[in-house]
Protein backbone atom coordinates (compact mmCIF):
# COMPACT_ATOMS: atom_id res chain seq x y z
CA UNK A 1 0.00 0.00 0.00
CA UNK A 2 1.31 3.75 -1.02
CA UNK A 3 1.63 5.93 1.52
CA UNK A 4 0.58 10.12 1.01
CA UNK A 5 2.52 12.28 2.80
CA UNK A 6 0.73 15.82 3.05
CA UNK A 7 3.75 18.42 4.17
CA UNK A 8 1.84 21.50 3.11
CA UNK A 9 -0.54 21.85 5.97
CA UNK A 10 2.29 20.62 8.09
CA UNK A 11 4.43 23.12 6.82
CA UNK A 12 2.29 25.46 6.95
CA UNK A 13 1.52 24.62 10.66
CA UNK A 14 5.28 25.29 11.46
CA UNK A 15 5.22 28.96 9.82
CA UNK A 16 1.92 29.63 11.41
CA UNK A 17 3.46 28.73 14.70
CA UNK A 18 6.80 31.17 14.96
CA UNK A 19 6.67 33.66 16.83
CA UNK A 20 6.71 37.05 15.55
CA UNK A 21 10.04 38.05 16.76
CA UNK A 22 11.13 34.63 14.17
CA UNK A 23 9.23 35.74 11.72
CA UNK A 24 10.50 39.66 11.81
CA UNK A 25 14.25 37.60 11.51
CA UNK A 26 12.78 36.69 8.72
CA UNK A 27 13.28 40.46 7.18
CA UNK A 28 17.14 39.77 7.60
CA UNK A 29 16.86 37.06 5.60
CA UNK A 30 15.44 38.62 2.52
CA UNK A 31 17.80 41.13 2.78
CA UNK A 32 20.75 39.05 2.52
CA UNK A 33 18.61 37.18 0.21
CA UNK A 34 18.63 40.31 -2.34
CA UNK A 35 22.24 41.52 -1.39
CA UNK A 36 23.88 37.92 -2.47
CA UNK A 37 21.76 37.81 -5.94
CA UNK A 38 23.10 41.64 -6.38
CA UNK A 39 26.93 40.55 -5.56
CA UNK A 40 26.24 37.82 -7.80
CA UNK A 41 25.11 39.74 -10.45
CA UNK A 42 27.79 42.30 -9.90
CA UNK A 43 30.35 39.60 -10.20
CA UNK A 44 28.64 37.83 -13.72
CA UNK A 45 28.96 41.47 -14.51
CA UNK A 46 32.15 42.29 -13.75
CA UNK A 47 33.07 38.33 -15.65
CA UNK A 48 31.47 39.78 -18.60
CA UNK A 49 33.01 43.10 -19.03
CA UNK A 50 36.67 41.64 -18.54
CA UNK A 51 36.39 38.94 -20.90
CA UNK A 52 33.72 39.80 -23.70
CA UNK A 53 35.96 42.89 -25.34
CA UNK A 54 38.59 41.04 -25.90
CA UNK A 55 37.02 38.30 -27.77
CA UNK A 56 34.70 40.97 -29.73
CA UNK A 57 38.23 42.38 -30.46
CA UNK A 58 40.05 38.90 -31.52
CA UNK A 59 36.88 37.18 -32.74
CA UNK A 60 33.61 39.03 -33.88
CA UNK A 61 31.58 35.98 -35.27
CA UNK A 62 32.54 34.49 -31.92
CA UNK A 63 31.38 37.21 -29.78
CA UNK A 64 28.11 37.60 -31.64
CA UNK A 65 27.33 33.65 -30.24
CA UNK A 66 28.59 34.09 -27.33
CA UNK A 67 26.11 37.35 -26.92
CA UNK A 68 22.75 35.40 -28.32
CA UNK A 69 23.82 32.55 -25.75
CA UNK A 70 24.06 35.24 -22.90
CA UNK A 71 20.45 36.75 -23.43
CA UNK A 72 19.12 33.26 -23.78
CA UNK A 73 20.83 32.50 -20.51
CA UNK A 74 19.15 35.32 -19.08
CA UNK A 75 15.49 34.93 -20.36
CA UNK A 76 16.20 30.68 -19.16
CA UNK A 77 17.41 32.36 -15.54
CA UNK A 78 14.29 34.60 -15.51
CA UNK A 79 12.05 31.25 -16.12
CA UNK A 80 14.29 28.53 -14.46
CA UNK A 81 13.51 28.98 -11.15
CA UNK A 82 9.52 29.81 -11.19
CA UNK A 83 8.67 26.02 -9.82
CA UNK A 84 9.60 27.41 -6.30
CA UNK A 85 7.01 29.46 -5.47
CA UNK A 86 8.85 32.97 -5.21
CA UNK A 87 6.06 34.37 -3.16
CA UNK A 88 5.02 31.12 -0.92
CA UNK A 89 6.14 31.79 2.43
CA UNK A 90 9.18 31.95 3.94
CA UNK A 91 10.39 28.58 2.52
CA UNK A 92 9.08 28.93 -0.81
CA UNK A 93 11.32 31.85 -1.39
CA UNK A 94 14.59 30.60 -0.04
CA UNK A 95 13.85 27.92 -2.19
CA UNK A 96 13.90 30.48 -4.95
CA UNK A 97 16.65 32.43 -4.02
CA UNK A 98 19.08 29.26 -3.97
CA UNK A 99 17.95 28.29 -7.28
CA UNK A 100 18.53 31.80 -8.86
CA UNK A 101 21.91 31.91 -6.66
CA UNK A 102 22.80 28.31 -8.24
CA UNK A 103 22.33 29.66 -11.70
CA UNK A 104 24.49 32.87 -10.99
CA UNK A 105 27.17 30.20 -10.09
CA UNK A 106 27.22 28.10 -12.54
CA UNK A 107 27.04 30.91 -15.01
CA UNK A 108 30.11 32.86 -13.17
CA UNK A 109 32.13 29.77 -14.01
CA UNK A 110 31.03 29.14 -17.15
CA UNK A 111 32.02 32.32 -19.04
CA UNK A 112 35.83 31.85 -16.37
CA UNK A 113 36.29 28.50 -17.85
CA UNK A 114 35.71 29.78 -21.12
CA UNK A 115 37.46 32.20 -20.96
CA UNK A 116 40.34 29.32 -20.44
CA UNK A 117 39.50 28.01 -23.41
CA UNK A 118 38.99 30.89 -26.35
CA UNK A 119 42.04 32.66 -24.61
CA UNK A 120 44.32 30.55 -23.20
Amino acid sequence: MRRTYHLAPLALLLVSALPAAAQGAHDDDYARFDSELTQADARLNRVWKKYFPSLRANDPAKADALLAEQRAWIAFKDKACAIYPGSGGFWGDASHFACKLELFEQRIKYLEDLEQVLNP
